[in-house]
């Protein structure tokens, strides 16, 4: 049998030597799982954990078949710190020697949201090493500002107003509950944290940015980057957010998020991707300036995750459009594919963002992902699919390009041998999906 018909009995259909038939259904009702890290083999998950009104983030692991790992941890389960919190957005992502990071959100006595970044050794334990006693807590606001902190972040954005009360543009929508591809590693360990956006303030007028922060591999602020360490975006004074950034090979920062592209009231919400030198300054040759994914018909252009492919450099991004801000709208479903500089891919749709549904009500794609042995974009939230370099569905993938088990997907990983697992919940049991590719 060749290679294109093994693929085509084979991709995207259940893992069967996972868990049962490909699922493995956690039997803990109203558990959320929000992210998957593989590693050497092995999945790490992140789920939240509540116990005497106490909320924290819990981990565990399972190994290549399903089967949860007594020796990570305390008893197969790590339960971080009392006032670690899922909410409003966690996430795993890989470091070196076997060591991983978690980002989360800490809770303190008054409600107060700081952004925490954590580093554990492979076998689930806090890795001393790093931050205090294994992590850093970082306040965005504090970093620039005692006053601002006033001004702390928000679940969304509100309408926001000028100084003299006047009102002042459409607001822009944080991506709530997903945390994105928003820490990188570079190859000397260091530590690339995004954060969605801060608000502030000049000449009387409220303004929201980004916020990138590098951290030394012992977890102090790297005072070689942006500002001491941290970096306000200035997207040429447009309101922002980021949601997800990438290094390049040659260590440059990709930074993918959507700004807001004026203070009209009826202003269209836009996505863009811009690329950093390793210091912070803005590289400028990207594209001319930055790369905009932008629809006359959809005005509310929301980002997801930005992926680099290995082999070239090429860029890919995906997100979810809608003709207004109301979250009550359907939406669609966007990817966009660039050249390493920036410049619109011509082979994958004529060079065109694709905007297109899979399923009659819409959908969105919140992960994305190259799978670098063909070449080929992997995408999930609504459905998981495939799609050929051209823009179009890659039919070997389960016959028709896509699938659809179980319910929706809050996160999707490539494993070391190549197999696509995804997390979700269905029914208020979480469970943990294996695909073959």
């Amino acid at each position: 049998m060749s290679q294109m018909q093994s693929e085509t009995v084979t991709a995207g259909t259940l893992d069967p030597s996972f868990g049962e038939n490909g699922v493995v259904e956690i039997e803990e009702w109203r558990a959320v799982l929000y992210s998957v890290l593989p590693m050497n083999g092995k999945l790490v998950c992140a789920d939240k954990y509540q116990r005497d009104g106490v909320v924290s983030m819990r981990l565990w692991r399972m190994d290549d078949r399903g089967v949860f790992d007594d020796s990570f941890g305390a008893n197969g389960s790590t339960i971080l710190p009392i006032h670690w919190s899922v909410a409003p957005r966690c996430g795993l992502f890989p470091y070196s020697e076997g060591k991983f990071l978690v980002k989360g959100t800490y809770l303190d006595e008054m409600g107060q949201r700081d952004m925490v970044v954590a580093r554990l050794n492979k076998d689930g334990q806090l890795d001393t090493d790093f931050g205090e006693e294994g992590y850093k807590k970082i306040d965005p606001y504090r970093l620039f500002s005692r006053d601002a902190a006033s001004l702390r972040s928000r679940k969304s954005f509100p309408p926001r107003k000028n100084v003299d009360n006047t009102s002042e543009a459409k607001s822009l929508t944080m991506a709530a509950g997903y945390i994105g591809g928003s820490v990188c590693v570079q190859k000397d360990g260091r530590i690339l944290v995004a954060h969605s956006g801060i608000y502030g303030q000049d000449n009387g007028r409220y303004w929201v940015r980004g916020l990138l922060i590098r951290l030394t591999p012992d977890g102090k602020y790297d005072t070689t980057f942006g500002d001491g360490g941290k970096l306000l975006i200035n997207l040429d004074g447009l309101d922002h957010e980021v949601i997800s950034i990438a290094l390049t090979d040659e260590e440059k920062i990709l930074v993918f998020g959507s700004y807001l592209e004026d203070d009209s009231e009826n202003a269209a919400l836009n996505a863009f991707v811009i690329r950093l030198e390793k210091d912070g300054k803005r590289d400028r040759s990207f594209n001319g300036q930055k790369f905009v994914i932008k629809n006359d018909e959809l005005k509310h252009i929301r980002a997801g995750t930005i992926s680099v492919r290995n082999s070239d450099g090429a860029i890919v991004v995906a997100g979810s459009a809608a003709k207004t801000h109301d979250f009550g709208l359907p939406s669609t479903p966007w990817i966009a594919v660039l050249n390493a500089n920036g410049s619109p891919n011509l082979g994958f749709n004529a060079g065109k963002p694709l905007f297109s549904s899979i399923l009659p009500d819409g959908g969105v794609w919140q992960n994305c992902a190259w799978q670098e042995n063909n070449n080929t974009i992997l995408v999930a939230r609504s459905v998981a699919a495939r799609y050929l370099p051209t823009g179009q569905l890659d039919t070997s993938f389960n016959g028709k390009g896509w699938f659809h088990h179980k319910s929706t997907y809050h996160h999707m990983a490539l494993t070391e041998d190549s197999k696509l697992v995804l997390i979700g919940n269905e029914g208020g049991y979480p469970f943990v999906l294996r695909s073959l590719l």
